[in-house]
């Protein structure tokens, strides 16, 4: 991000959101990243209508306010059509990633390796 003004990030986000309806996952700076292994877990429950510049600068002022959140994700549910923008997390067990889901109360985690959901059982 160093030597882009904070309107360009936002702006790139925003359109990776748009371009992506399935999901994305992206660097805090809004350039796609690929994670083929381990499991993302969001942190937070951000359901939006739409990604806008308030709702993008909220999700990095969270991203940025904890030190556990790796990258930016954004995915639509299958069940409700919600879309979601979240800050999410990388992790290598299967088992820890579960945990933590519980823990910031999440439907589902995402595994990389096998690029699909896993339900998070209560």
């Amino acid at each position: 991000m160093e030597g882009e003004n904070a309107d360009e990030v936002i702006g790139r986000i925003i359109s990776q959101v748009e371009s992506h309806p399935r999901g994305i996952t992206l660097e805090p700076d809004g350039s796609e990243v690929q994670v083929n292994k381990g499991y993302l877990v969001s942190l937070t429950n951000n359901s939006i209508s739409y990604a806008d510049a308030s709702v993008v600068q909220a999700v990095l002022r969270q991203l940025q306010g904890n030190p556990f959140a790796n990258y930016i994700g954004a995915w639509r549910s299958g069940e409700t059509k919600r879309q979601y923008l979240d800050i999410t997390m990388h992790l290598h067990c299967r088992e820890d990633a579960l945990k933590i889901a519980r823990i910031y109360s999440q439907e589902a985690i995402y595994d990389c390796t096998r690029q699909k959901c896993l339900v998070v059982r209560i």
